[in-house]
């Protein structure tokens, strides 16, 4: 046991002291993670945070959340730090599965963990608040349960399938496309015999086991193991109906009723981006991908990714089928998704690729050690080289330890606002970024950020008019000449917006831009505006 824990324990450590010595101070908007001000908000307000409501990511994230070190947004990001240490540590797990308990496949396992981990696009997600790091950890650890479950017998194993795939699509809609793997998971091999592999070759090797064949309906009960593990994982959603019926100030959707339910777990508010790119776009972004997995893993770590797939062990051939075709499928969704950061549902595959690396590097090895007669030496330079060039390569791009810009935009809002402002937010940097501001770092409370994006979601103007009966109104219009009719001072801000795009003020008012007074911060591309009264008007 103290072999078998040894390896993933040094992956999970050493990864992990990476990504604590990278991570923000704070917020960040760094590697498309806007998002993430909407989720520590959540988090830490007890709500429930955009589609589909990542209850998964929520549970984990709200203990971590009550720690008393640091900031709030550090405290969540610290989520997927843990995550992504995890998955490279079970991505070491697995490749010792595949290869056995010997040193050539501990030196495989190292490599192939910590070529995931220092990845640069797996790296920047885990060190800032979003759900991808913790959408890969669990696919890994899927892999993983599924590899064990292909020489046992034992019905715990279909059932762990089960819960981790229900979970992962607690985390991330996207998970669906790991069904292939567990459908692989939750069907025993025809023969329940254990098979192992022999030390130098990856062929199959008959065992003693306590079964030497699977109880009579063995299949079946295999079947309703899993199923129930699935059922029991997708319990999770759960969660979202109990947050929302709270009435927190992020409350996506209001769960709390069926209609509002289904609206946020369906997703239903991005629908329109579903196959939405035109055919004509495919090559170039199956070039981007393409491009994306050699800066992820270098030429080297793909050619033997590719010899690794290729001289998978015989005994595990379905579950490499089903990591391709999960891997195919998630591809496929990321190149037909209409956004501009859909490559991040494709993080999953991130730990396949890794562990084919792991089993191409033993093969590597291998035959290095016949070759030539320092090819023990040589392995093991390699393998130092094949972790150490892209932790030193990726490292200044994925320092983040001096990123303060939401910070600085964060506080320069909310220095400059009156008090009892009601401030209008354009876009998802402005708008979440104030979210954690208000509700997660809790500054400022007599301010009042809304989302003139929002604004045309009924639930989302109904909260508002719940919380603030004297602002409600059907329109973004309204909404402003009601706050001026209760004397609160009316401010709007975008970031990376040009022209700003402003709402027609009421009769009497304009909109007056404001310098602001962080001129000298690291931050210069926010703008705001102040809702004033005419001076003519004024005189007349």
């Amino acid at each position: 046991m103290r072999s078998r824990l040894l390896v993933p324990l040094v992956v999970f450590s050493s990864a992990l002291l990476v990504y604590l010595l990278t991570m923000p101070p704070g917020l960040t908007w760094a590697n498309d993670s806007a998002d993430g001000g909407d989720l520590i908000a959540a988090v830490v307000s007890g709500g429930v945070p955009h589609p589909s409501g990542y209850p998964t990511y929520v549970l984990l994230a709200t203990p971590l959340a009550r720690l008393p070190w640091h900031n709030p947004a550090w405290r969540v990001t610290l989520l997927s730090a843990l995550a992504g240490a995890a998955a490279a540590a079970f991505v070491a797990a697995t490749v010792q599965e595949l290869l056995g308990r010997t040193n050539r496949a501990a030196l495989a396992a190292v490599v192939a963990g910590l070529a995931l981990a220092f990845s640069p696009l797996f790296w920047g997600q885990a060190t800032v608040a979003e759900v991808y790091a913790l959408h890969a950890c669990l696919a890994a650890v899927l892999l993983w349960i599924v590899v064990r479950g292909q020489q046992s017998g034992s019905l715990r194993w279909p059932a762990a399938a089960g819960l981790i795939f229900g979970l992962a699509l607690g985390n991330h809609l996207t998970s669906i496309w790991l069904a292939p793997l567990f459908v692989v998971g939750v069907l025993p091999q025809r023969s329940h015999a254990r098979l192992r592999k022999s030390p130098n070759q990856h062929t199959e090797v008959n065992a003693t086991t306590e079964s030497q064949s699977a109880p009579r309906g063995g299949d079946f009960r295999s079947l309703v193991a899993g199923t129930g593990g699935l059922l029991a994982g997708l319990c999770v959603y759960l969660v979202l109906p109990l947050r929302a019926a709270g009435s927190p100030p992020i409350n996506w959707g209001n769960a709390s009723t069926w209609q509002g339910f289904w609206w946020l777990v369906s997703g239903e508010l991005y629908r329109g981006f579903v196959l939405a790119v035109p055919v004509t776009a495919f090559p170039g972004r199956l070039a981007a991908a393409g491009s994306l997995l050699i800066q992820s893993f270098l030429p080297w770590g793909l050619a033997l990714a590719a010899v690794g797939a290729l001289i998978w062990p015989r005994i595990y051939r379905r579950v490499n089928v089903a990591m391709l075709a999960s891997a195919g499928l998630a591809l496929v969704w990321a190149l037909s998704y209409n956004t501009s950061d859909s490559y991040l549902s494709w993080l999953p595959a991130w730990p396949f690729v890794a562990v084919w690396l792991g089993v191409g590097f033993a093969e590597m090895a291998e035959w290095l050690s016949h070759a030539t007669p320092r090819g023990r030496w040589l392995t093991v330079a390699l393998a130092a080289a094949m972790i150490a060039l892209p932790l030193t390569f990726n490292w200044q791009t994925n320092d983040r330890r001096r990123d303060r810009s939401a910070e600085d935009f964060v506080a320069g809002i909310l220095q400059t606002v009156e008090p009892d402002a009601v401030v209008l937010t354009a876009g998802d940097r402005a708008t979440f970024g104030l979210w954690y501001g208000r509700y997660g770092a809790g500054q400022r409370p007599d301010v009042l950020p809304v989302s003139r994006d929002l604004w045309a979601l009924a639930s989302y103007r109904d909260a508002i008019g719940a919380a603030q009966p004297a602002l409600a109104g059907d329109t973004v219009e309204a909404l402003i000449e009601n706050a001026m009719t209760a004397s609160r001072p009316v401010y709007l801000t975008q970031v990376d917006q040009e022209p700003a795009d402003l709402p027609a003020p009421p009769a009497g008012a304009v909109w007056e831009s404001l310098a602001g007074p962080l001129e000298g911060t690291r931050w210069q591309h926010w703008q705001i505006y102040r809702l004033t009264q005419n001076a003519e008007d004024s005189q007349q």
